[in-house]
């Protein structure tokens, strides 16, 4: 949904699906929406989502995403500001959290699948919320050889969610929907209950099951 506040600005020019740009020509233009050179406010919407989506990276940035983005730059948008206050900063916590974190790294099916895991514990000795955690899951993927990356982030009733994110055509979707989750072909999550080694276990055996390696 696209939103204003009351001076006209746009908030949220993307659709939160597919976090492609809403096709409209108009935004391509300098001042759209009220976005106006001598503010931030174009730098609002050029960011997209900071840990999903990184950076127009993905294979849903289109023709269409980067004329708009190109449009927002024109009306004022700084790129060094974005990239500097929300890709290169981040909380203490959050630091804290990937240093208790990245221990837990687990290499599995020849190197193909790579794994990290958040407890409660680890949670709380840092000081750290659940979106702390957010672009955990990639460390894993970005590992050479690695296709699959899981992270497992334990709830506090015990359970645990899992994030799958994948490169290429290998589809996390039809694995996370075993277990009754959803998603797209590489971005998808799903929710287990039982001790993490088990839970670790089904998860490699519905990875081979699934025949996307």
């Amino acid at each position: 949904m696209i939103t204003t506040t009351p001076t006209g600005v746009l908030r949220d020019p993307f659709d939160r699906s597919t976090r492609k740009f809403h096709r409209r020509t108009d935004l391509q233009a300098p001042g759209a929406y009220g976005i106006r050179s001598d503010t931030r406010d174009g730098d609002l919407p050029l960011h997209g989502h900071p840990d999903r989506y990184r950076g127009f990276r993905y294979a849903n940035t289109g023709k269409e995403t980067l004329l708009a983005a190109a449009g927002l730059i024109a009306a004022g948008a700084n790129p060094q500001w974005i990239a500097e206050n929300v890709y290169e900063t981040y909380p203490l916590a959050k630091i804290r959290l990937l240093s208790s974190v990245l221990p837990t790294l687990t290499i599995d099916e020849g190197g193909r699948v790579g794994s990290l895991t958040i407890t409660q514990r680890a949670l709380e000795t840092a000081g750290a919320s659940h979106d702390h955690a957010e672009g955990f899951v990639d460390f894993p993927r970005s590992i050479r050889g690695v296709k699959i990356s899981i992270l497992y982030a334990e709830l506090p009733d015990g359970r645990f969610k899992l994030s799958l994110r994948s490169k290429g055509n290998v589809n996390v979707a039809q694995i996370a929907g075993v277990f009754g989750g959803g998603g797209h072909i590489n971005a998808a999550a799903c929710r287990m209950e039982g001790k993490i080694d088990a839970i670790h276990r089904r998860m490699l055996e519905a990875i081979r099951t699934s025949g996307e390696l």
